[in-house]
């Protein structure tokens, strides 16, 4: 249904590296866990390695050579760009800090596991990853998918009481870095990819707002044990709020024709990134745009329970005139 394509978002970059190997095809058992290659552990050591090692190790690592080449816009050979990766500030200033703080990825592997084995059912024409990576990155980015793989950025992970984020990421960011999100931003990743959202010229942000609750729904089927107020990146006092004001929100979408605007800034004000919704009303959390759409998207599956997770990401859902009207939503 979606071709998968180079793509990033914002979050930390990752490359996946291990062969997928799933077990069942039950929701409710574990998958085999998907192992992250530590480039980063293997460019701190890199000026240890024999020379006779070299030319494996680069083979090894050349789909992330070539993330970081194509990164810096120049064509240098890959010894040259692990040597300058390697003496980068990025490793310096990141390296021990995350090496102190994620010794051990094997719950967020098992997690990523489930996530793959759980996608391969709900999106069988999707292409699953063959290999996940995990460096340090100087990069805004959290999650990068080129080429069939998964780089994570794990220098973004490493917990919100990072000091190192002081000054330098937003409060209402600091709780989306936690290391247990890297199964969900890996999810996230591979689904905007796979099925991108088709905006353009006449999009209202209710088709934006629908397939952003088709984002969040799918994020819900496919990494394990997940949660509503988790997906969202919200705590229990912002999900209280939308579950309590959710009538009141939508009244104000309505009222302020807000729901068939075309301009884009309009949507991305109801579901971007940001410490509150303050186009509805400042006390709204941040994104309250995705639950909006993820109520109606629950209860347009109330009504159709047979429609696939393919259909609701496509633009056959989220950009018909009817979907809104066959969800029979009343907040």
């Amino acid at each position: 249904m979606c071709d998968m394509k180079f793509s990033q978002i914002p979050v930390i970059f990752s490359i996946l590296g291990a062969l997928l190997s799933c077990g069942s095809a039950e929701h409710g058992r574990d998958y085999s866990a998907v192992p992250i290659d530590r480039f980063d552990l293997t460019a701190a050591r890199y000026a240890a390695i024999p020379p006779s090692e070299i030319d494996s190790v680069l083979a090894h690592y050349a789909p992330v050579l070539t993330f970081l080449r194509r990164a810096v816009g120049v064509d240098y050979a890959d010894s040259v760009v692990m040597s300058q990766y390697a003496l980068s500030p990025a490793m310096s200033v990141f390296g021990p800090d995350v090496v102190n703080r994620l010794p051990d990825l094997s719950r967020e592997e098992q997690a990523i596991g489930g996530v793959f084995g759980r996608m391969a059912l709900e999106l069988p024409d999707m292409e699953v990853p063959k290999h996940v990576y995990g460096i340090i990155s100087p990069y805004n980015q959290s999650v990068v998918v080129m080429d069939s793989v998964v780089i994570i950025a794990l220098n973004h992970y490493l917990g919100a009481d990072y000091p190192g984020y002081a000054g330098y990421v937003d409060d209402y960011l600091k709780p989306l870095k936690e290391s247990g999100r890297i199964p969900m931003d890996v999810a996230e990743s591979l689904i905007r990819i796979h099925c991108p959202y088709k905006g353009g010229d006449g999009t209202t942000a209710l088709s934006r707002i629908l397939y952003e609750g088709a984002v969040v729904e799918a994020l819900m089927r496919v990494v394990p044990d997940a949660t509503l107020a988790g997906v969202l990146g919200y705590d229990a006092g912002a999900m209280q709020w939308a579950e309590a004001n959710e009538r009141k929100a939508w009244s104000e979408l309505v009222s302020r024709e807000l729901l068939y605007s075309i301009d884009p800034m309009v949507a991305d004000r109801l579901v971007a990134p940001a410490p509150s919704t303050s186009i509805l009303t400042p006390d709204a959390p941040g994104r309250l745009g995705r639950f909006i759409g993820y109520r109606i998207v629950r209860d347009y599956l109330s009504q159709h329970p047979e429609t696939s997770l393919g259909k609701l990401l496509s633009d056959d859902f989220y950009g018909a005139a009817r979907t809104l009207v066959d969800a029979k939503y009343k907040p």
